[in-house]
């Protein structure tokens, strides 16, 4: 049988605990709405389509990370991610092809095109001629898409952690009510592994 003493033992403990959570035990967790903000993608490189019709426009949380946002452009356009081992060898072909523009030559169009063209070659045979062995390797380790891909918004840059809501406040056109985000390849070099064709 409970004595008087423990009574009032269990009402001290009930007046200790605050409001906000005794609320929170008998009606459960307030809800808690979320800014919802619509946005446009568009792409800002030629070596890249336009979205299907219908994923052009978004309506999405203000939290949605900018990294999501490359996601789902790899996605609808089914964009094979490359390994490691690939995206770097199209960093060091962009860089290569950048310095060539930048070099004077006594014959600027051919020699230029000339080793772009064995760069590429190069590139090709080293990855769109693999074996389905080496294939399953390499499809092992992609790239993140945030990293394969470069998200703008108003002519700047955005860093893969930012979210919808940075986007909308910092970035955003002011004379427009509406985001539009761009995307593009990081280094944008013709993807050989998946449409190798001429220069």
């Amino acid at each position: 049988m409970l004595q008087w003493t423990e009574f009032v033992e269990c009402d001290e403990h009930e007046r200790a605990i605050p409001a906000w959570v005794k609320q929170h035990l008998i009606q459960g967790p307030p809800s808690i709405s979320v800014q919802r903000i619509t946005f446009f993608l568009e792409s800002l490189d030629n070596h890249l389509e336009k979205l299907p019709t219908g994923h052009a426009r978004l309506t999405a949380s203000r939290l949605l990370k900018i990294s999501k946002v490359a996601e789902y452009v790899v996605d609808n356009l089914k964009l094979k991610l490359p390994t490691r081992e690939q995206f770097e060898a199209m960093e060091q072909l962009y860089r290569q092809s950048s310095s060539q523009q930048l070099q004077p030559s006594p014959h600027p169009t051919n020699s230029a095109s000339s080793n772009l063209k064995n760069a590429f070659s190069s590139l090709y045979n080293r990855f769109a001629k693999s074996t389905v062995a080496d294939e399953i390797v390499l499809e092992e380790n992609p790239v993140k898409a945030h990293e394969f891909l470069e998200i703008w918004c108003n002519g700047k840059q955005l860093k893969s952690e930012f979210n919808l809501g940075v986007a909308n406040k910092f970035f955003r056109d002011p004379n427009t009510s509406v985001i539009t985000l761009g995307y593009k390849l990081r280094y944008p070099v013709p993807i050989p592994w998946s449409n190798f064709g001429d220069i």
